[in-house]
């Protein structure tokens, strides 16, 4: 039998035009991972399989358990086949790129890039070539 943790993780997930907006910070565990995909899944749906970008901020205390890496990993996936085709990642920890970078979203393909930014303005930027934000 295993136990139930209470959910552990703060997030706030928004979505303006055809971008989504993720705001991630301290520690999260597989509860948190599986509100947060509830909620961003929606608004993956929302999208109605238009192309779409995402601007996700990371703070630097962000850091996951194993089964909730694979959570997000699983999610980011889902998300590409459903229009995610751009990804700007804010933080301005090393080790939190090199997670993320690794752990949660996929390589680049023909349809999808991702960055890692240390300012919120560059990623908007590079993210505007292609959303309006």
């Amino acid at each position: 039998m295993f136990a139930r943790f209470a959910s552990h993780g703060d997030y706030q997930v928004d979505a303006k035009g055809l971008v989504i907006t993720l705001n991630v910070s301290g520690p999260w565990n597989h509860e948190a991972a599986l509100e947060f995909l509830q909620e961003a899944e929606q608004i993956v749906l929302d999208m109605q399989g238009q192309r779409f970008g995402c601007l996700v901020s990371l703070d630097n205390q962000w850091f996951a358990t194993p089964d909730a890496y694979r959570e997000l990993r699983k999610l980011t996936e889902w998300a590409i086949t459903q229009g995610l085709s751009r990804e700007a990642i804010v933080t301005d920890s090393a080790l939190v790129a090199e997670l993320v970078g690794n752990w949660i979203v996929p390589a680049q393909s023909e349809t999808f890039e991702k960055q890692v930014f240390k300012q919120k303005e560059l990623a908007l930027a590079w993210l505007s070539e292609k959303f309006p934000v």
